[in-house]
């Protein structure tokens, strides 16, 4: 990657919180059977094709318990012939980066894309409560229930705020979930679990990390302890908006994610609530999931690899593999990233059938 290329993935991740992921291990569960596989891959930029390529998926709206709509996209077979992969976008960004990916996989499973409340034209509530994690997770639940059959298991393919909410979900609602594959951290609350132990940590390398690693977080602080300032001089400027696109048309090339101020705020309101939550009250410390996947961004701008350590120690199989990528650039990497989403799939079935 060019120093120049490099410089502006800094300053986007940092200008549009981009860089959410922190991938957590945890030392306080008993070790289990798994496995880890680590290689490097090259990106395979294919998203201008894709949409002529492929058909388009059904949209449609999908309710929730607590009275919001998600605006739901529908891709491949139905439930009935094949297996269900659940996908959503993460802040500021609707799903639609997932597109490609979706299309390309509906050829083989029934894939199912939707827009987290606060983003596209699903639901905008105003009010926090509406922004917690269990309303979130309830939210990919009624996605779930009205696109599956009954008792149908999932797959969960995403990165940040995706398989945050997947795993919240598996917390409150276990067995649902049969797999995650997840482009850095599959588990906030695993990842704060492990930073507060890296932060005590009598080697001075591993504190070094952790601090910076919280340096870099400190976005996620602004936006809980000053929510007006953020909207005045980030937002009503146009300021992240336009960086964010700006950085996505450099370096993730035709990647279909722009972004809106209304969004932007509606969406923040999940780190002001649930990022909170799990930041000062972690409610777990294994990730009960049957197959977890992790893609390592090696670019990325948050330092997650010493975060992967003993992972596999925190849930029952654990697989991982590296990318050159970040949080703008991953969406370049079609075959690898699919590949990488079908051996997840596979290694539940060899493991569990």
């Amino acid at each position: 990657m060019s120093l120049k290329r490099r410089i502006v993935t800094v300053a986007g991740a940092l200008a549009t919180s981009i860089a959410l992921v922190m991938a957590p291990t945890n030392a306080f569960a008993e070790p289990v059977e798994g496995s880890v596989d680590t290689i490097e891959t090259e990106t395979s930029p294919e998203l201008s094709t894709i949409q002529k390529l492929y058909p388009d998926p059904v949209h449609k709206f999908v309710p929730t318990k607590d009275g919001m709509k998600v605006s739901v996209f529908e891709y491949g077979p139905s439930p009935a012939k094949a297996e269900t992969i659940i996908m959503t976008g993460g802040w500021p960004w609707t799903s639609s980066g997932m597109d490609a990916f979706a299309r390309v996989l509906a050829t083989k499973y029934h894939v199912v894309r939707y827009d987290q409340r606060g983003s596209g034209e699903s639901s905008h509530p105003k009010e926090e409560n509406m922004y917690t994690f269990q309303a979130l997770a309830n939210e990919m639940l009624a996605v779930i229930r009205h696109t599956t059959l009954p008792g149908q298991k999932v797959h969960v393919f995403g990165e940040a705020w995706c398989p945050f909410i997947a795993s919240q979900l598996n917390f409150m609602y276990p067995g649902i979930i049969a797999t995650i594959t997840s482009l850095g951290a599959p588990s906030l609350d695993l990842a704060v679990v492990r930073h507060r132990q890296a932060l005590e940590s009598k080697d001075p390398y591993t504190r070094f990390q952790a601090k910076k690693q919280a340096a870099v977080l400190e976005y996620a602080f602004i936006l809980e302890r000053s929510p007006e300032k953020f909207i005045k001089y980030a937002v009503d400027t146009n300021i992240l908006a336009g960086i964010t696109d700006t950085g996505v048309k450099l370096l993730g090339g035709d990647f279909p994610g722009r972004t809106n101020n209304y969004d932007i705020v509606h969406g923040m309101q999940k780190y002001r609530v649930a990022w909170m939550q799990s930041w000062n009250n972690p409610q777990y410390d294994y990730l009960d999931v049957p197959v977890v996947h992790v893609l390592h961004m090696e670019y990325d701008l948050i330092e997650t690899d010493y975060l992967l350590d003993n992972l596999e120690a925190s849930t029952p199989h654990y697989i991982r593999h590296d990318i050159k990528s970040d949080h703008l650039t991953w969406v370049t990497s079609i075959t690898s990233v699919i590949e990488y989403i079908e051996e997840t799939i596979e290694t539940y079935h060899e493991i569990y059938d």
